[in-house]
């Protein structure tokens, strides 16, 4: 903190922070040992920032893509885009893996944990639609399926009930909603292409994301005002794919250069590699993993799960009288006019008619007349579906023309390749670099991996 004084200024430290002994200008927590956390394909990875030490706490993954924790459990999750799955496993057992999300996902590119409300929520962009489930998988609900077309990271806030999330689709955007779904806005609109990653400052209360086309990292306050660049680069900056933040500096991944990196959060300078470049292979989700990214609050729902027959999610602070907490149903239940109990939401059937239909004139006539209205339905039913089938096909050609944003297809050999860029593993442009890296025993350093 900036604190003006006649003449002066002074600089101070918030709660928890201390002034660093070696720059009277900079602030140092008191506390833990930060680290960083990140997914790397077949992998998930840690590296001391005191040290600069890495090993690998869980192996074996297919397409590990995106992750989180909780710390106060040392409990860590990710997305497999491979297998389809989101997983989970204590920090320091990662053989110990289960599985949270079986079923009914296709690609999460981001995923993020409600630590104080004890929630999972993640970007499905093969669903387009955002979804939240308990962290045992359970109680699952989808919270936005409207105008989302390549929803990425997703960044939270439960100390005041606000989700964040990316979409580079043909709208590309930045937007924010309450942790129950209400409330949606958009905060960053213009001057955006392919939002790639994005986090929160806690401390600050600011927004930070990195953008993969404009070749940049912007901030911006939680309602999207005062936006400014952070960094410009064509250099550091080729493809960054996810950003995290601690202390002055924002950390990222770049799938071009295979690296981690970071810089000032103040003023972008100091630009300085953690890993060395080009030999992490795929890097993708970051994190820092430090208490302070998870600050303690107070859970509403813990009394009488606020009431709620089943989820009780945090309410969005929009005032200093909003509610704290709102009521909401699994998929396939509905809440009832109470706004606390939910029922099973089924759709009545349709009354059973007679077996034996009249041979009036006018009675034919009304069945005749419901079976050319059914069979015209149906006609304009698959012409609008075969032009949105083609707007589609013809968007997405000229789109890989235009050096699109990788996306994870399934090849012919069921196996993952990053699409529309040579991306593609053990490709001549980005040759394999994992081997023997990726079979190594968990907790151990690697031989090559002190910078």
């Amino acid at each position: 903190m900036c604190i003006n004084e006649k003449g002066t200024f002074k600089c101070e430290c918030h709660a928890g922070y201390a002034r660093d002994p070696r720059d009277r200008t900079r602030c140092k927590a008191t506390e833990g040992h930060p680290s960083l956390l990140f997914a790397r394909r077949f992998d998930i990875r840690k590296i001391s920032l005191d040290h600069h030490e890495m090993v690998a706490i869980v192996n074996d993954t297919k397409s590990a893509t995106a992750l989180d924790y909780v710390f106060r459990t040392g409990m860590i999750f990710w997305s497999d885009v491979t297998d389809e799955k989101i997983y989970k496993a204590p920090i320091d057992e990662g053989t110990q893996r289960t599985v949270v999300i079986g079923d009914q996902l296709i690609t999460s590119d981001g995923l993020a944990v409600d630590w104080i409300y004890n929630h999972l929520y993640w970007t499905d962009t093969g669903k387009n639609h955002i979804e939240l489930s308990d962290l045992q998988g359970n109680m699952r609900k989808i919270l936005i399926r409207d105008k989302l077309e390549e929803p990425r990271a997703i960044a939270l806030n439960p100390l005041d009930g606000w989700m964040y999330w990316t979409d580079w689709g043909q709208v590309p955007k930045i937007e924010r909603a309450g942790l129950d779904g209400s409330h949606r806005q958009t905060i960053v609109s213009y001057d955006v292409k392919w939002p790639n990653g994005l986090t929160l400052d806690l401390v600050r209360k600011r927004v930070y994301w990195v953008d993969a086309k404009m070749n940049t990292i912007s901030s911006c306050n939680y309602d999207g005002s005062a936006r400014r660049v952070i960094l410009y680069s064509t250099d550091v900056l080729r493809h960054p794919f996810s950003i995290t933040t601690f202390e002055d500096w924002v950390y990222w991944t770049d799938w071009d250069k295979t690296a981690v990196y970071r810089a000032n959060k103040f003023n972008g300078k100091d630009v300085e590699a953690i890993t060395s470049t080009h030999t992490l292979q795929n890097p993708m989700v970051i994190h820092v993993y430090h208490p302070y990214r998870q600050p303690d609050g107070v859970n509403h729902c813990a009394a009488v799960n606020g009431h709620c027959s089943h989820l009780c999610l945090p309410a969005p602070r929009i005032g200093p009288h909003s509610p704290r907490v709102s009521c909401a149903c699994p998929n396939g239940l509905r809440l009832l006019p109470d706004n606390q109990m939910c029922v099973e939401d089924s759709v009545p059937e349709t009354p059973k008619t007679g077996t034996g239909i009249s041979s009036s004139g006018r009675d034919a006539g009304v069945v005749a007349g419901i079976v050319v209205a059914v069979i015209s339905g149906v006609i304009i039913l698959a012409a609008l579906i075969a032009v949105l089938m083609y707007r589609h096909y013809v968007h997405r050609n000229v789109t890989s023309m235009n050096f699109d944003n990788p996306v994870y297809r399934k090849t012919t050999e069921d196996q993952f390749a990053l699409e529309k860029n040579g991306y593609a593993p053990g490709s001549k442009l980005y040759p394999s670099t994992v081997g023997e890296e990726a079979q190594e025993p968990l907790n151990t350093p690697g031989t090559n991996d002190f910078v």
